[in-house]
């Protein structure tokens, strides 16, 4: 939506979620770019250039992969004390996405997680993890 608006020469509201890909392209090679997707407010991930990051409210879960080193994401690096520091500022960067969503998946400053689904049926779309 918010490319649309910008596309039409509207403003964007600030509770519209979503990114302005027209702003995006103009962004030169040197600007941060961090990518978090949400897949229908149960499963995350923060894409950070080098590093993705996933993390499920259903459970807990998390995954974190070097897209460098491991383009296929086969080797789950979370529990990896060596990349702790990769770990923690992508999990910072959605827990400050989500507080500033006002979602109730974040309180203090810590990611908070639901019951882990029991069987398929819990879990509507499966998305790979």
């Amino acid at each position: 939506m918010p490319t649309c608006l910008a596309a039409a020469g509207t403003d964007v509201p600030g509770d519209v979620d979503g990114t302005d890909l027209l702003a995006v392209t103009r962004l030169s090679a040197d600007d941060k770019r961090v990518f978090v997707g949400d897949c229908r407010h149960r499963f995350f991930c923060v894409v950070d250039g080098r590093w993705k990051y996933h993390w499920t409210a259903l459970g807990g879960a998390e995954l974190l992969f070097d897209r460098e080193n491991d383009p296929c994401e086969q080797n789950d690096l979370h529990g990896d004390s060596a990349h702790g520091p990769q770990l923690e500022t992508l999990r910072a960067q959605l827990v400050a996405h989500l507080a500033a969503k006002g979602s109730d998946l974040v309180k203090d400053g810590v990611l908070q997680s639901r019951s882990s689904p029991r069987s398929r049926r819990d879990v509507s779309r499966y998305p790979g993890f």
